[in-house]
């Protein structure tokens, strides 16, 4: 009986527990090598701005607050970077994501081409997507969005965290084939995901939207690649909960205020783990571990499991009927 219960538990663990992040090897040098990160003026690409200057790269820095990113600039150089070089560009609408494409591969260092795309910007909103209560539903004969939406920034959430990433991976995609080819090393795409992208959360709808949608394209797009043959992986990263500016701001205000529970991870905890997966070439990184959104990515399927995170979800934020 209990050798049955070892050969059964143990595949089970196994099968949660992703080995192939656990045991990616550590990155010793990334000298000479292409990176491009979006994103990088604070939080997490900032740490990975860092994280791969110490690695020797040259870094490429792309964000709209141009003194924040002569800062970060200026502390990857001093960290160890090849080089380090600051890009403003406006990644909402495709004309500004080409002329941030081609003025990156006009670098020095650079010259056309790229050894590992970043995609780590973002945009988001946290509250109920409906009305607070049914009164205010109900009230007009045309339904409206709950008070922090309106559908102008509905639509520059899809254009920034979903349609960018699509149209950088295509544009960078010459430029990661020639530098693979040239010198005979595996080019790297790491799109930063969040675990609203596995497990949908309320007042999450748009963000939870559009990261979900991203796992679909990227996931077709892996397949694409390894059909042709070309020499490029993709890693999606599943982040938690992370002491960003973005997220501290958002939940300093005070109706969510007492909303978040979870420990929150460092950035540059998390920058590494991406690091790490992304060279590796691993095709979904979840970050932190210790927040446990690989286990929760693989139960929530279940129907039980379903109900249990849903009522989980409800009653950290106040929710009321959460029995049935």
């Amino acid at each position: 009986m209990g050798l049955a219960a070892v050969l059964v538990i143990t595949p089970l663990m196994l099968s949660v527990v992703p080995l192939d992040q656990v045991l990616a090897p550590d990155v010793k040098s990334l000298a000479g090598r292409r990176v491009l990160i979006c994103g990088a003026s604070s939080g997490i690409g900032e740490e990975l701005a860092y994280a791969y200057a110490r690695k020797g790269a040259h870094v490429a820095l792309v964000a709209r607050r141009v003194n924040l990113l002569e800062r970060v600039a200026a502390k990857a150089l001093a960290a160890g970077a090849g080089s380090a070089q600051l890009i403003q560009a406006d990644l909402s609408s495709q004309q500004g994501l080409e002329a941030a494409m081609s003025e990156v591969l006009r670098l020095d260092n650079f010259e056309g081409e790229l050894d590992t795309l970043v995609l780590n910007h973002a945009i988001q909103r946290w509250g109920w997507y409906l009305p607070e209560n049914d009164t205010e539903i109900m009230k007009d004969s045309i339904g409206k969005l709950g008070k922090v939406w309106d559908f102008e920034f509905v639509e520059a959430s899809v254009r920034v965290n979903l349609v960018s990433y699509m149209s950088l991976s295509v544009l960078s995609m010459p430029a990661l084939i020639r530098a693979a080819r040239r010198n005979g090393k595996t080019s790297h795409i790491i799109a930063t995901s969040s675990g609203a992208g596995k497990v949908a959360v309320p007042k999450a709808p748009v963000y939870a939207g559009v990261k979900h949608a991203l796992h679909g394209f990227f996931d077709s797009l892996r397949l694409e690649l390894e059909h042709k043959e070309l020499p490029v992986t993709l890693t999606t990263a599943i982040v938690g909960q992370v002491e960003t500016e973005r997220l501290v701001s958002l939940f300093n205000k005070s109706e969510h205020s007492n909303q978040i529970k979870m420990p929150q991870a460092h950035p540059a905890q998390i920058a590494m783990d991406l690091l790490r997966g992304g060279e590796a070439g691993i095709e979904e990184v979840y970050t932190p571990l210790s927040q446990g959104l690989h286990v929760v990515a693989i139960l929530r399927p279940v129907k039980i499991f379903r109900w249990l995170l849903d009522r989980i979800a409800l009653i950290a934020l106040g929710g009321r009927n959460l029995l049935w």
